[in-house]
């Protein structure tokens, strides 16, 4: 069946080409079924060839949504129909050679891959519908009546409304016409047109007409088509026969033309028509009116006065529609029969600016994503203006900031939409964009087209917290899944790239957990302020976009402390000092405790213990743990202290520790040495010359309260020495025979002793002693001196007056014998030197090591000056020991013992 086959005859005509635009013409018959194709644009472009594969397959095409009754395939380029196409809706009836055709633009672009488009070029389609026999002609009227006079002649054609058919082609339209029953008194009369088909008809008499005879006649004429299958239309004509009428009317001119502009008033007359009638009476009086064959364009805009024959306005002209009116105008008289006569009218429509530009757009797609790029191709826009030079140039602008109007080509009438700044999802979600043009007329005329970009989020923003840090606090003792704080994101992405979920990319100690939805922390085990007091938490918000972006923060949680650790002292025990004689409130030391519960509420308290006994003599600072004086501290009456302090916090319940503190009291040198012995009333000591060197003569006893080098006391003799006879101990205080003495060293010594401690500012004391040195024994010593003289020269008498020979033998056996005593004496002198350096030599105590090296010189200097008196006294030694029945000075203990046996006190 021909309406269910695709007949398309495709021309494809490839005109000039300007810039990028090309036409392809298509051709097809109406009333085809929905879907029929129509044409491929892509292949009979031939723009398959300008592209390689790859690109070619890439491209997409779009038609504007006004041309509704056909679409495009987006990817494939293929036209087919959307709706059966009546041609004769479309274009109504035309003049014989005029086509039928839809026209319309062809986008051709590309995706990028930013989500944006790129506009390639534009091609122009005309699809021109074929006409199909699909309407039967039809007359002005089913029935029509003709009064014909009587004396009209044989052969004369009465002029009848011809039919008409919407069709049309040579074959589509009226062919002919046949009168189905003329009665041997009429017969049909074909007037052919300038195509040879017969558009209009008559009816010829070819019997003479009698009214007498008969008055009436009703005829059908048929009027068929030359489609297939053929259609036909009919009327009924009935013929009334009347007296004569022999004149006809007749117009002046055989064309009336005039010129108007399009934008005349309605009502107002254009042209009047002028006819006269040679005949009189009714006869002569002339009626006006359109031709049957006039089209009804003429009659919706133009009347006619039936009997001026003045042309009027009755709709508003428009020249963009049509250019001008041809029609034919009858004026017939109202004799019996009636005559009438024909002329041309031409009415030619003058342009004014009487239309906007029209604007036609063409979206690819009415989503394009945020991420496009600037001078993406967004769609495309087709201008007109029906009116012509100047009344037709259009200007357009765009009023939306974020697109911009650009020429297609060299086109004046083809304009893309692109993109000028960065599409933002988050701030619009929509773009109205207005296209406003105005066209050159004087006034201008103005038209606006609007489109809705709707703008395709991405996910380019991260999450934003509501806060650049969180601080929380939560106490200690709380329980497992206690809330301790919420954070939020926003995300103003959309969907899943605005969809946020938290989590923690650092938890200290796995102590906290957090809602992925919500946001809300929680503690997931039982806290401790005395572990950790405080925790920082990194949340990290993160969006569900298909490359998902993340932010962070940081929270910082605060343990609360509860009063749940007793303090403690640093160290049971302290130790501190303080100098003796200081005044009142000098510090002696602090003591420190520490409390592992460190909130404001748990501080520390500091207090002597109610052992303490001394709180009058010390006192401590509650806060600081500060310890001071109360009174001024003499070492000597209590050298230390021990206190018991207690530290406590102020909460409840309050907890207590106790620590000892010693406080040592540091000796200040405030005590002279006391020297004991002598006293100021026993101080006279006596003793005979003979004592050898090193010989103690007394022990000065002494004593100094003070401790350290503070009651490190030295001894010397200040005066009363100056024969160098005596020697004291710097350390002991024990004083010595410092040489030998003889006779002339008797008499009475006053030495002054002098008694010194090592303070920083020495203190000293002085005591006088009186030594009296006697001969051995008073007289008796000295004559026993004398006597010794004597028998030395005795002895040297003897030897002058022996003989020569006896002086060998004595001189051999005094060898021999100094010798024997050489030996001896010097075997008793060491041994003596031995027990003095040991009895002088002291022990090295703390305080005492810088007098010793100064202390043992004077030893050596004493031991050389005895090793020299020895050696002169062998005789006198052996004399002294008679004297003091003693044999030698071996103790100074002997030597007190004997001096004190003298004391004359």
């Amino acid at each position: 069946m021909m309406l269910f086959t695709v007949l398309i005859c495709v021309t494809l005509l490839i005109i000039l080409v300007f810039g990028q635009q090309q036409e392809v013409t298509y051709k097809m018959w109406e009333e085809q079924v929905v879907g029929t194709f129509v044409g491929n644009v892509a292949r009979d472009s031939h723009i398959s060839t300008q592209y390689s594969h790859s690109e070619f397959q890439k491209l997409q095409y779009s038609i504007p949504p006004t041309v509704s009754k056909l679409n495009i395939d987006g990817k494939t380029s293929t036209i087919r129909t959307a709706e059966i196409i009546d041609r004769e809706k479309i274009c109504d009836r035309f003049h014989e050679g005029d086509t039928c055709s839809l026209n319309f633009d062809v986008s051709v672009f590309r995706v990028n891959s930013d989500g944006g488009f790129t506009l390639l070029r534009i091609i122009k389609v005309k699809i021109v519908i074929e006409d199909i026999n699909d309407n039967p002609p039809v007359f002005p009227s089913n029935m029509t009546t003709l009064d014909v006079p009587e004396n009209m002649e044989v052969g004369q054609v009465l002029t009848m409304s011809a039919a008409i058919d919407a069709d049309t082609g040579i074959n589509n339209t009226v062919q002919r016409y046949r009168l189905k029953d003329g009665m041997g008194v009429f017969e049909i009369h074909n007037i052919p047109n300038s195509g040879g088909r017969s558009s209009d008809f008559g009816i010829r008499i070819v019997k003479k007409l009698d009214r007498e005879t008969r008055a009436f006649y009703q005829l059908t004429v048929i009027a068929e088509d030359g489609g297939f299958p053929r259609l036909s239309g009919s009327v009924d004509i009935f013929v009334k026969v009347t007296d004569v009428n022999d004149n006809a009317p007749q117009f002046l001119k055989t064309l009336f033309d005039a010129v108007v502009p399009e934008d005349k008033l309605l009502g107002s007359t254009l042209l009047t028509l002028q006819a006269k009638d040679a005949d009189e009476g009714e006869n002569a009086r002339l009626t006006y009116s359109f031709s049957s064959l006039t089209s009804s364009k003429v009659t919706d805009c133009l009347a006619i006065s039936d009997s001026t024959g003045d042309i009027y306005l009755v709709k508003s002209l428009d020249y963009e529609k049509d250019k001008s009116f041809k029609f034919a105008v009858t004026v017939t008289d109202n004799g019996t029969p009636a005559k009438s006569t024909q002329t041309s009218v031409q009415i030619w429509i003058q342009d004014v600016n009487d239309n906007a530009p029209q604007i036609d757009i063409t979206l690819p797609s009415p989503y394009v994503k945020e991420s496009v790029g600037v001078g993406n191709y967004i769609a495309h826009v087709s201008l007109s203006d029906a009116d012509s030079s100047e009344n037709s140039q259009i200007t357009c602008s765009i009023t939306n900031d974020h697109f911009m109007l650009q020429k297609f080509s060299d086109s004046d009438s083809i304009y893309t939409v692109m993109v000028r700044s960065h599409i933002d999802y988050e701030k619009s979600r929509t773009e109205l964009v207005n296209i406003s043009c105005h066209d050159g007329g004087q006034p201008p005329l103005y038209n606006s087209s609007a489109f809705t970009v709707h703008v395709q989020d991405i996910n380019d923003n991260a999450p934003v917290f509501t806060r650049s840090r969180y601080q929380a606090n939560i106490r200690e003792d709380n329980h497992v899944g206690q809330f301790v704080s919420q954070v939020q994101a926003i995300d103003p992405d959309e969907g899943d790239n605005g969809n946020v979920t938290y989590s923690l990319s650092r938890n200290p100690d796995n102590k906290f957990q957090i809602n992925p939805l919500s946001g809300v922390i929680k503690a997931v085990q039982v806290l401790d302020h005395e572990e950790k007091a405080i925790y920082e938490l990194v949340v990290v918000a993160k969006d569900k976009g298909s490359i998902p972006i993340s932010s962070s923060v940081t929270v910082t949680i605060l343990i609360g402390d509860v009063n749940d650790n007793p303090p403690q002292f640093i160290k049971p025990y302290f130790e501190m000092s303080v100098q003796e004689n200081k005044p009142m409130h000098v510090s002696c030391g602090h003591v420190a405790a520490v409390d592992p519960d460190t909130d404001l509420d748990n501080h520390l308290r500091y207090k002597f213990s109610t052992n303490v006994t001394y709180s009058d003599t010390f006192a401590i600072d509650p806060i600081t743990g500060n310890i001071y004086t109360l009174s001024s501290l003499d070492r000597e009456l209590r050298d230390s202290y021990n206190l018991e302090v207690m530290v406590f916090d102020e909460s409840e319940p309050s907890f207590y520790d106790i620590a000892i503190v010693t406080v040592t009291v540091t000796d200040d040198n405030d005590n002279a040495p006391k020297i004991l012995f002598p006293t100021d009333y026993n101080n006279t000591f006596q003793f005979i010359f003979t004592l050898p060197p090193g010989k103690l003569l007394l022990g000065v006893e002494c004593e100094d309260v003070d401790a350290g080098e503070n009651g490190s006391v030295r001894f010397s003799i200040i005066r009363g020495n100056d024969k160098d006879l005596f020697f004291i101990n710097a350390v002991s205080g024990e004083l010595v025979v410092a040489r030998r003495m003889n006779m002339h060293d008797a008499g009475s010594y006053r030495l002054v002793i002098l008694a010194r401690d090592s303070g920083q500012h020495y203190l000293e004391s002085l005591r006088d002693i009186n030594v009296i040195i006697l001969p051995a024994n008073g007289t008796a010593s000295y004559l026993q001196e004398e006597e010794s003289r004597a028998n030395i020269a005795i002895v040297i008498a003897l030897i002058c007056i022996t003989s020569v020979l006896a002086i060998a033998v004595l001189i051999t056996i005094c060898i021999i014998r100094r010798i024997d005593r050489e030996r001896k004496q010097h075997s008793n002198v060491k041994s003596e030197e031995e027990n003095i350096y040991k009895q002088q030599v002291v022990p090295n105590t703390p305080g005492t090591s810088p007098a010793r090296g100064s202390y043992e010189n004077e030893i050596e200097k004493l031991k050389r000056k005895i090793r020299k008196d020895m050696s002169f006294a062998e005789d006198d030694d052996v004399d002294s020991s008679e004297l003091t029945n003693k044999t030698s000075f071996s103790t100074f203990r002997t030597a007190t013992s004997d001096c004190d046996q003298r004391n004359l006190s």
